[in-house]
Parts: structure tokens; sequence; C-alpha cells
């Protein structure tokens, strides 16, 4: 083989793998530019992926956080609100009592006995929001029962004066447009004949 024929191999040997190297190289770098931006993107995905997840339990925590605070406070609520409602019914029980047991010592003249439980009977028959059983034991105890007590009477009851302050107060509370007006003055006209009545007045 002469030296031209060796040359022209040379050449042509090199020509091919300098192609076949070109060819690599254009292969490679297309590669790169669809892989590394599809793995650029998975990495975005997977870093959203975990703040995603990070931030959905902060707001699942939060949400949980707030529910529990508002079950504790709607428990308390509900609590205050069966407390009163109960508080409202055993005054009105209580009323009811009083006021049968009050007609029960009237009848028997035992008329301090019946005082004392005709107040307790109109105060608890005022919380317990019963006004007509209230307004009926006040009228009760006015017109009749009042009517049997003097001075020495009502000295001996004890914390007589607490108790008429204490209803006087309730009273006063539920006295809307002075629709209870007549019924106090008028119990505050009959204690002052009863502080001036002495046994022999009785019933005047």
């Amino acid at each position: 083989m002469d030296t031209l024929q060796i040359i022209d191999k040379v050449n042509a040997f090199y020509s091919n793998a300098f192609y076949y190297l070109l060819l690599l190289t254009i292969a490679i770098i297309g590669s790169v530019g669809v892989v590394v931006p599809a793995i650029f993107q998975w990495l975005q995905f997977k870093s959203f992926k975990r703040e995603g997840d990070a931030l959905r339990n902060n707001i699942i925590e939060e949400l949980k956080k707030h529910f529990d605070q508002y079950l504790v406070s709607a428990k308390l609520d509900l609590q205050k609100e069966i407390k009163a409602e109960l508080n409202v019914y055993a005054s009105m029980t209580s009323g009811g009592i009083y006021h049968v047991q009050a007609n029960y010592e009237f009848d028997k003249g035992n008329y301090d006995a019946a005082f004392e439980s005709y107040i307790r009977a109109i105060k608890c028959n005022f919380e317990g929001k019963n006004e007509v059983s209230a307004r009926r034991a006040m009228n009760s105890m006015i017109d009749e029962c009042m009517q049997f007590i003097d001075h020495n009477i009502y000295t001996e009851l004890p914390n007589i004066e607490k108790e008429i302050n204490d209803l006087l107060r309730v009273i006063k509370l539920y006295n809307i447009n002075g629709r209870y007006i007549d019924l106090i003055e008028k119990f505050i006209i009959e204690i002052e004949k009863i502080k001036k009545r002495t046994n022999d007045n009785i019933s005047e």
C-alpha cells in the first residue's frame, strides 16, 4: 500500500470519527435540553409538595385549635344557660311551696309564720319569672295576713327587716313601667301600720 492510500484511510477514519463525535455531542446536548428541565420541574414539584403539605398541616392545626376553643366556649355557655334555667325553675317551684305553706299557716292562725312564708313566696315567684303567682301572693299577704300582725309579732320575727328589704329590691327589678308601684306603696303603708299597731287594735 503506497503512502497516499494510507493517508486517505487515516483521513477517512478521522473524518468518520469526528462525524460520530459530532452526532454524539448533539445527542447529549439535546438530551440535556430535555432531561435537565424535566429534572428541574420534578425538583420544583417535590419542593412545592413539601411546602403545600406543611401549609395544609398548619391550617389543619389552626382550625383544630380554634374548633377546640369554640367547643369549650360553647360548652361553658350551654352549662351557664342550663344552670340559669334550673335556677329559674327551682325558684318558681320554691315559690309555689312557700305560697301553699303561707296559706296553711294563715288558716291555722299562725300569722307570723304565714307572713314570713308569703314574703319568701313572692320573692321566689319573681325570681322564677312567675309574676302572676307573685302578685296573687302579695295581694293575699297585704289584704289578709298583714292585718293580723302587730308591733310585737313584727319585732319578734328574726331578720324581718332584711327580708322585707330584699323583697322590695326584687319587686323593683320587675317594676317595669311602674306596673307594681301600687303594690309597693301599699306594702310600705301596711308595714308602717304594723309598727304602730298593738294587740288591742289588730285588723284596724
